[in-house]
């Protein structure tokens, strides 16, 4: 299998899926204890090395090649941020942050919800 030089799932499959030892300069510990954290079975090893992010980085890589269990895991989808229109509606109008507005959202009553959404409709 060829190994792509700039594949950032390059470091994580190494991890999780394989017993080739590929570490090298493009290693990027934000990346790697993202795709690790997608998984039950190494949240406990992210956590740990969350704890310590001065570690060098083939510190850090060495830990998680040699601690977690070499196993066929499917990827499935990253956890995004689901789209509100209500906290949409509320930034737009009032040209509040998403927290912000997230917090005005659990004040204003269904009503006053659709009042804003009729102010903001442009139509089209």
């Amino acid at each position: 299998m060829e190994v792509k030089k700039n594949d950032p799932f390059t470091h994580s499959n190494s991890i999780l899926n394989t017993k080739e030892y590929n570490f090298d300069d493009s290693y990027n510990p934000f990346f790697t204890n993202k795709a690790l954290s997608q998984h039950v079975d190494c949240i406990m090893h992210v956590a740990v090395l969350n704890m310590y992010p001065q570690l060098p980085k083939r510190i850090q890589y060495d830990y998680y090649f040699h601690a977690i269990r070499k196993l066929k895991r499917s990827y499935g989808k990253w956890g995004k941020l689901k789209e509100d229109d209500e906290i949409d509606t509320i930034m737009a109008y009032h040209g509040y942050s998403y927290t912000k507005a997230k917090q005005v959202a659990g004040i204003l009553t269904k009503s006053q919800l659709s009042y804003l959404k009729k102010k903001m409709d442009v139509g089209g």
